[in-house]
């Protein structure tokens, strides 16, 4: 038995074009018998024909390399004039609406919107914060004394103590500079967060103000904010253990706070001690609260990663009753300060 096999309506057929039969039937639609016709009749006389082009190509500049363009586009973007971005930089009397200040202003996505590499941005940038979120969740697991280690001992919060006690907590900072005695800049932070940030609290001066208690505890939760840390004091602190929401704060005062006076959201600001950079990844639980630069956060996990593994061979001979000057190497530094002679 035979059977037809010419392929009447595959990939091939539909996306490489009309044939030549194609071609002919629709010119004769169209009222011409070849394209030459068609595209004479369609292209404005201004535009040359292939007996006058080589004079109007005389006219452009010679052909450069993809380094040469590069080259002098770059010289061309040095006569920009730079100016300090004032976005992110707090609340003013300027209410920006928060489809706009979402949409536009802190979402870089907004531009290429209607692009066809679209669906391959969304992915990349969606693949890239699963990772980021995956590797904050890694450092919190690992405990901020671990964590503090593998960042060569830096970004440890001095002062500052676990209010809630028994939780760990890690995100990305926000942060937010308030006067003291003031909280405002705080209800603004809680405001813009996000599901994983940890909110970080500074003041412009010393203050044991309680600026954070029960019902903005709540407000967090809510939204999905990690934690809260505050270079001033929280109150409620009753409520908030029984919350369960981790706070940790220089100390604990009933001493309430206004809101008055606009500070500033998600600029650098000291806290404990430390500089805290809008992005940054914070650590804490009942050791205290350790700040890893965004950039180095994969580093610190790696050589956090590498300590706990160091350790877990260790462990076993630390159980058995080995000395850690030997399991460290250390009892050759001892040596010039032991007396041969004693018994």
């Amino acid at each position: 038995m035979q059977r037809d096999l010419s392929v009447n309506d595959q990939f091939a057929v539909r996306h490489i074009g009309p044939s030549s039969d194609d071609q002919r039937a629709m010119l004769a639609t169209l009222g011409y018998e070849t394209l030459d016709d068609l595209i004479t009749a369609a292209l404005p006389a201004e535009i040359p024909d292939g007996s006058q082009a080589a004079p109007a190509l005389a006219k452009l500049p010679a052909a450069r390399t993809e380094t040469q363009v590069l080259a002098d586009l770059r010289r061309l973007a040095a006569r920009n004039t730079v100016r300090v971005s004032m976005i992110g930089l707090g609340y003013y009397a300027t209410n920006t609406p928060a489809v706009i200040r979402r949409n536009v202003l802190e979402n870089p996505a907004w531009y290429t919107a209607y692009t066809p590499y679209q669906p391959e941005i969304s992915q990349g940038r969606l693949e890239a914060l699963l990772n980021f979120q995956t590797m904050v969740c890694d450092l919190t697991g690992l405990g901020v004394a671990t964590v503090h280690e593998a960042n060569y001992r830096n970004g440890l919060m001095h002062g500052i103590r676990p209010v809630t006690g028994g939780v760990a907590a890690g995100g990305t900072a926000i942060t937010c500079l308030n006067f003291a005695g003031d909280n405002l800049m705080l209800h603004a932070a809680i405001d813009l967060a996000q599901p994983g940030d940890m909110i970080i609290v500074g003041v412009t001066a010393p203050s044991t103000h309680g600026m954070f208690g029960e019902m903005l505890a709540t407000s967090c939760r809510a939204r999905g904010v990690t934690g809260v840390v505050l270079d001033a004091a929280a109150r409620d602190s009753a409520e908030l253990r029984d919350l369960q929401f981790p706070v940790w704060a220089r100390t604990v005062s009933a001493a309430g706070t206004v809101k008055a006076i606009p500070g500033w959201v998600n600029i650098p600001i000291s806290c404990g001690g430390v500089v805290v950079f809008p992005g940054d990844v914070v650590v804490a639980d009942d050791d205290g609260v350790v700040v890893v630069a965004r950039a180095d956060a994969a580093e610190v996990l790696e050589a956090a990663t590498r300590r706990l593994e160091h350790e877990a061979a260790l462990r076993p001979r630390f159980a058995a009753g080995e000395s850690s000057l030997d399991t460290g190497n250390l009892r050759g530094m001892l040596a010039p300060y032991i007396r041969q002679d004693q018994p």
